[in-house]
């Protein structure tokens, strides 16, 4: 075992053991060090990855998180379940994958509260995750409150103070559940700020709203350096795809557009290496790898093509996760969930 993570590599252990480091990693055994269940957690889902390990023994381990207090072994886990989500969430039985992940979330939400004045560093570091998390899989709790704190700061920013911490949370449900009025605040919020972490909180959040239409202004805005900077174009088509109503947007988005990308960016740079993986690499579809495909026939890509080729290959990757993961998965879903 790598003790304290202190090499440089993946361990693999034969089943019994990762069976033993799971009900450790279960009961909070004391001679797990948070660098160890990091760790743990992280080659789990890396070795399922590689196709060295059952997906289904990387969620085994997932389970340790309902009693988690750690703020790092908590980002480590729902960063493995942010990938997850979005190669399940299309899928018609990804409300199991909601239902598991609010059950893990339900005790640390319940723990951190919102109240940010209690708590030291590490405990504020753990609310600011378990909230943001809490409103993205549907605790229903966490998203009326999350309004609440919103609709009170829209309606007077001062009164209605949100500390930094909270923002992310509380600006992308408002966002998301509050139509034109809240997405013209918070569009307002971004151009007028003179804090930069501010401005990129809000245009996140800006991202997040349910409304296509919103999203299609969002986009044709990021091509517009006095609304947008310009380095900040492919990040705004990144953070639309990354919403599932804006997956498909942003894709049709750089096919309509692709002209004007094209002349900023040419197809030997990185940004368009970024711009490519930024519209791609959610889609989970043969269609999709098609589409892409003969999009770019015809075109002169250069050393582009080597980004086009990886793009295709994630693409490939994630129609094989799906093919090899997706019932194992769902069954291992339905009895914990």
């Amino acid at each position: 075992m790598d003790a304290n993570e202190t090499g440089f590599y993946r361990v693999n252990y034969p089943s019994h053991l990762w069976d033993a480091l799971d009900r450790a990693f279960q009961r909070q055994d004391a001679r797990l060090g948070d660098p160890d269940r990091m760790g743990l957690l992280d080659d789990a889902f890396a070795l399922a990855g590689a196709g060295l390990l059952p997906l289904t023994q990387a969620l085994n381990m997932t389970r340790g998180l309902a009693s988690e207090t750690s703020p790092w072994v908590w980002t480590v886990g729902i960063n493995h379940l942010v990938t997850l989500d979005y190669l399940l969430r299309t899928q018609s039985d990804y409300s199991l994958f909601n239902k598991y992940v609010a059950k893990l979330l339900a005790v640390s939400y319940q723990t951190v509260g919102w109240n940010t004045t209690t708590g030291e560093h590490t405990t504020q570091i753990l609310r600011a995750s378990i909230l943001s998390a809490s409103t993205r899989w549907g605790i229903a709790d966490a998203r009326e409150v999350a309004m609440a704190k919103f609709k009170a700061f829209m309606a007077d920013p001062v009164g209605g103070f949100i500390p930094a911490d909270l923002r992310d949370a509380i600006y992308t449900v408002g966002a998301a559940e509050g139509g034109e009025a809240v997405w013209l605040f918070l569009w307002n919020r971004y151009q007028n700020t003179k804090v930069q972490a501010e401005a990129r909180r809000c245009l996140r959040a800006l991202s997040f709203t349910r409304e296509p239409y919103l999203l299609t202004r969002l986009l044709s805005y990021s091509l517009d350096p006095t609304l947008i900077r310009a380095q900040d174009t492919i990040t705004v088509v990144t953070w639309v795809s990354n919403n599932i109503i804006g997956e498909s947007m942003a894709w049709e988005f750089v096919q309509d557009k692709w002209d004007t990308f094209y002349a900023r960016y040419g197809t030997s740079s990185f940004q368009f290496a970024g711009l490519l993986n930024a519209v791609t690499r959610h889609f989970r579809t043969t269609g999709a790898h098609d589409d892409v495909t003969r999009f770019f026939e015809g075109k002169e890509l250069g050393s582009g093509k080597r980004a086009l080729a990886q793009a295709l290959e994630v693409i490939d990757r994630n129609v094989q996760w799906l093919q090899t993961n997706y019932d194992p998965v769902v069954a291992w879903l339905r009895q914990h969930a």
